[in-house]
């Protein structure tokens, strides 16, 4: 009996050492389960921390905000150092510091007046915004921020320690709407740098939306435009005069020029829009082996495309799929004088839709563009005159050209001097009137 009930206890007692064991099995499990769900959502917390908290190792060297009418910074650590009503000073003051070891600027959403330009002078700094606000980039629009400067530029990237034997490398500008208030800001950036980086920003209301400058000291260049919008400027949206950049994505509207290439070369740019621009969608002059891909231009004053001769030659350049609506192409020299050379410009592939006015080109090519004008009509108007000039616009020298009188007349008339720009109409005897022509170009 004793033995029995021995036997059903020990047999109870591996049993519930089993449930006991699987029980904490169950426990372990569990536990391990809920320490890897806490530790993913610590991750994810950490990771989806605005980068304004400044209290974790990829913060930016310094957040700036803006409270009523005081600025705060803020380093990485969460310390506040910096604070006031001027946030040139402050955001200059901070500058100041990164002399050595560069660093990351980054402005809350909000409204930042400049009094003065900021003066990035030392290599690896970068000023970046929560966000610009421009749809045609595609930028988040609600939270937005904004630098607003007044009779001087707003951003400049100068010679290193200002020196001027030695440029600026690697900056950064990001997510910025920069607003020269009515056209009294010189420059919304201005750069002498190497290596900079301009992406998803806006600049309006300036003379000039960016100018990338020169020097004959050291040689400056290979900057990166990415996602840019440049309107509403009183001169260039953008103005080049350095050697070596990319540009991608930009759209430059409302300005005199939509994007002016001077004393430059070897711009590799693709996505280009160019509209509504008061005289040219772009202007090269004295340039050097630029190339475009994907060039846009719709309604500008002038000419969607100028090329010119003016204080230096325009060679190598070339053109793949350009898509020209309600302006022409334009090449000629400008400076009067024959000196320089316009040769060896390419354009392939795309649609013209305007006139076209070649002259002074030497090694020209242009295949494969729809549009490309071979017919044109249009009136010129004779005031006490016996003869008149006519630009034709066609491709190239006209093979015909036909002739109606608006008004009666006894006069004879006859077309000559047909070029690959002009004709011209000549009268027996000075007439007033409309005379209505018709040109081709059949090569």
């Amino acid at each position: 009996m004793n033995e029995k009930c021995y036997a059903d206890g020990k047999k109870k007692r591996k049993k519930g050492e089993e449930k006991m064991d699987k029980s904490l099995a169950i426990k372990i499990v569990l536990l391990c389960l809920i320490c890897s769900l806490v530790s993913a959502m610590l991750v994810y917390a950490i990771s989806i921390q605005t980068i304004s908290s400044g209290v974790y190792s990829s913060a930016p060297s310094y957040t700036v905000w803006k409270e009523n009418s005081n600025y705060f910074a803020k380093d990485s650590n969460g310390a506040i150092d910096y604070s006031g009503t001027n946030v040139n000073e402050i955001i200059q003051n901070i500058i100041n510091t990164m002399s050595s070891s560069g660093g990351a600027i980054y402005l809350k959403s909000g409204v930042y007046f400049f009094s003065s330009y900021i003066d990035i002078k030392y290599s690896g700094i970068s000023i970046i915004g929560e966000s610009s606000c421009d749809p045609e980039i595609g930028i988040e629009t609600t939270k937005t921020t904004i630098i607003q400067s007044e009779g001087h530029d707003a951003i400049r990237i100068n010679y290193n320690g200002g020196s001027y034997d030695e440029y600026v490398t690697n900056v950064q500008i990001k997510n910025l709407l920069i607003d020269g208030i009515d056209k009294n800001g010189e420059a919304g950036i201005r750069s002498w740098g190497r290596y900079v980086t301009i992406e998803d920003v806006v600049v309006t209301s300036f003379h000039i939306g960016i100018s990338l400058e020169w020097t004959d000291v050291v040689s400056v260049g290979d900057s990166w435009l990415n996602r840019v919008v440049c309107r509403n400027n009183t001169y260039e949206g953008i103005k080049i005069q350095s050697n070596d950049n990319q540009f991608s994505n930009i759209y430059c509207h409302y300005n005199q020029h939509g994007l002016l290439l001077k004393s430059s070369g070897g711009l590799l740019a693709t996505n280009i829009h160019l509209w509504g621009n008061t005289n040219n969608g772009l202007k090269i002059v004295n340039s050097v082996n630029d190339h475009f891909v994907n060039l846009y231009t719709e309604t500008n004053g002038d000419y969607g495309i100028i090329i010119g001769s003016l204080e230096g030659n325009v060679q190598k350049e070339k053109f793949v799929n350009i898509y020209s609506w309600g302006n022409g192409l334009g090449a000629a020299s400008l400076d009067g004088s024959g000196s320089y050379a316009i040769e060896n410009v390419t354009f392939l592939g795309g649609r013209f839709e305007g006139a076209v006015y070649l002259t002074d080109v030497d090694d020209l090519t242009i295949d494969y563009i729809e549009g490309y004008r071979t017919q044109n009509s249009g009136s010129t108007t004779f005031s006490s005159e016996s003869s008149k000039v006519v630009k034709h616009g066609l491709a190239g020298t006209p093979t015909s050209v036909l002739i109606t009188l608006g008004f009666n007349t006894d006069a004879l008339y006859h077309v000559s001097a047909e070029n690959s720009t002009t004709f011209t109409i000549t009268m027996t005897a000075t007439v007033n009137g409309t005379v209505y022509w018709y040109a081709e170009y059949k090569p």
